[in-house]
């Protein structure tokens, strides 16, 4: 059969998808002709089209891309994967084909959405959650004009009538094939780390999180679908990592666990001493303040980790615990900074403002927080309420929403809040790091650079100099 994969991938994020890759690598390995379309490298706004429906030029360049591919490659069939963000463009993808093939939705967007998704004229089927089992059998049952009646994890439409089969995430991960890169566009493996440009290549040893924040879906994932850990045995990640490091000349393995190291470190450890043994280039993880132990840090040394990311989010303790979720003190997040620190690991904090109810004190509290954390990089996003998350719900039974439509993580607030404004927010946000990094005596300069007049920006591109000039980068 033939298949083209549709990637809808916002804000130029590079970094191949190993859900994704895994399902190439399955269909590919059962004879089937693959082609791929990912738009991560076209400059477009997926949340000003949410919002207004508008569309610009970019937009019509990636719709005449797509267009021109399926002409040439004639599919049978569409899969396409996608975030929330991303959907409504998708379908729109979809729309502007003259002759549209059968078309088969997944990822998480659709996962999240799947009610609504397949109300979509365009949309046949949704996979809904992990598709490693599910997607062969689809596709072989379709091949053959099976039923597909019984096939896990499928929602789609017979007889105009909703049908959803049982869902199940069982999947056996030592029965997958190494990942297929094959059809990515080489610029994914290209990412600055220090201010070099590396090549960088992104594996999964766990899947799952065993926590329920509030602004993310592992909760719905959790209830509803009951996903749980699910480990790759230690000597398939190693092969996987070890055959496509040396295929694709790798110079920083991407670990993209959600919490390494947490609640099995005998598994890490383990891992740890073969990755030593066997494979090589440095690694990059990223986990919860909680499994940073002096025991996490041997781990990590064996690894040659050269940077963990740390979730801090908010620094106001009670905003922390009630409103996300996230029950870890200011202590034990201080400790995780400071344990990679006299390790010689440089440390990522990953932080939110404009949460429900989120002041400008709140937020100078995150930034004191990673003031006394002092992390070599520092990622700041405007709060999203995504989809089947437990703010989204807490912000619709409020009325705090300008809109339903998703909304990424740096362009747009959509959550009305009586103590900070829109323009209050976004200033914050385009400041948040030269608050942590530089001198208190700059503040007024940086209050000043919060504005985005002529002024302010003249004082914003300064203070930009300043902090490349004392930290390099």
């Amino acid at each position: 059969m033939k298949i083209t994969f549709l990637y809808v991938n916002p804000n130029r994020y590079t970094g191949i998808p190993v859900g994704l890759s895994y399902l190439i690598s399955i269909l590919k390995n059962e004879g089937h002709e693959l082609s791929l379309f990912d738009t991560t490298f076209y400059d477009f706004n997926y949340t000003d089209f949410n919002l207004s429906g508008n569309l610009p030029q970019a937009g019509k360049e990636i719709i005449n891309g797509f267009k021109l591919l399926v002409k040439k490659k004639n599919p049978d069939l569409v899969g396409v994967s996608c975030t929330s963000v991303c959907l409504n463009f998708a379908i729109k993808m979809l729309e502007s084909l003259e002759n549209r093939p059968i078309t088969i939705f997944g990822g998480v967007g659709a996962t999240v959405d799947y009610t609504e998704l397949i109300k979509k004229e365009v949309v046949d089927y949704v996979c809904v959650g992990f598709g490693e089992k599910t997607l062969p059998i689809f596709v072989k049952n379709l091949e053959n004009k099976k039923s597909v009646e019984g096939i896990q994890n499928l929602v789609y439409k017979k007889e105009k009538q909703v049908k959803i089969n049982e869902f199940s995430q069982i999947v056996d991960l030592s029965k997958i094939p190494i990942p297929d890169w094959s059809l990515f566009d080489k610029r994914h493996f290209k990412r600055i780390f220090k201010g070099r440009i590396k090549r960088w290549g992104s594996f999964q040893l766990v899947r799952g999180c065993p926590f329920n924040c509030a602004y993310c879906v592992n909760n719905y994932y959790h209830k509803t679908l009951g996903i749980k850990i699910n480990r790759l045995p230690i000597e398939k990640s190693i092969e996987e990592i070890k055959v496509l490091s040396q295929k694709y000349r790798l110079d920083i393995i991407r670990l993209c666990d959600e919490c390494f190291g947490f609640g099995n470190p005998e598994y890490y450890r383990k891992f740890a001493r073969a990755y030593k043994r066997e494979v090589g280039p440095p690694t990059i993880v990223a986990t919860r303040p909680e499994a940073i132990t002096p025991e996490t840090i041997e781990i990590l040394k064996d690894l040659k980790c050269i940077s963990v990311s740390i979730g801090i989010e908010a620094g106001d303790e009670a905003q922390r615990k009630w409103m996300l979720d996230r029950r870890v003190s200011n202590e034990i997040i201080k400790r995780a900074f400071d344990l990679l620190y006299k390790a010689g690991i440089r440390t990522s904090s990953y932080n939110i403002i404009g949460f429900p109810e989120d002041t400008r004190k709140k937020i100078f509290e995150t930034i004191k927080l990673n003031r006394e954390c002092k992390p070599g990089h520092i990622n700041v996003f405007i709060f999203s309420p995504l989809p089947k998350t437990k703010l989204r719900d807490y912000c619709l039974k409020n009325g705090l929403l300008d809109t339903t439509s998703a909304v990424d993580f740096i362009k747009k607030s959509i959550v009305k809040n009586k103590n900070l404004t829109k323009q209050e927010l976004y200033g914050l946000f385009r400041t948040f790091e030269y608050y942590i990094k530089l001198p208190e005596y700059v503040y007024p300069l940086i209050k000043r650079a919060e504005k985005g007049d002529k002024i302010g920006n003249i004082i914003f591109n300064l203070l930009k100099k300043v902090a490349i000039l004392r930290y390099g980068y």
